[in-house]
């Protein structure tokens, strides 16, 4: 063989070792992408649930938060209408003891 076949087939033995070494590396990078994707999808994914369960706290807490002021409004209301009853009450306690006290000067005479 030749000295330039020998070196011909070093020379193409070389430019095979660099197309192979580029499609490998190539091939790698298309790897690394395709996780990459995938993993951008399972961060996407995770933020939407997330979201989702966020938005049923907020839900929660506007529920949990009508149901309080419903239940102080409910107490307040009750107190009033127990102190109203009380001033009644009273109301009607110095009409019966008024009463009682002309009725005891009219049987007297």
């Amino acid at each position: 063989i030749s000295e330039q076949q020998r070196r011909q087939r070093l020379a193409e033995r070389r430019r095979n070792k660099i197309k192979n070494d580029i499609i490998l590396k190539a091939l790698q990078e298309a790897s690394d992408l395709d996780a990459l994707r995938a993993e951008k999808r399972l961060i996407i994914e995770e933020e939407r649930r997330l979201k989702a369960l966020l938005g049923v706290e907020k839900t929660n807490s506007k529920k949990k938060q009508d149901l309080m002021a419903a239940m102080r409004a409910e107490t307040h209301r009750r107190q009033m209408k127990h102190e109203q009853g009380e001033v009644k009450g009273s109301h009607l306690k110095k009409k019966s003891s008024k009463n009682r006290a002309l009725h005891y000067w009219k049987n007297t005479d």
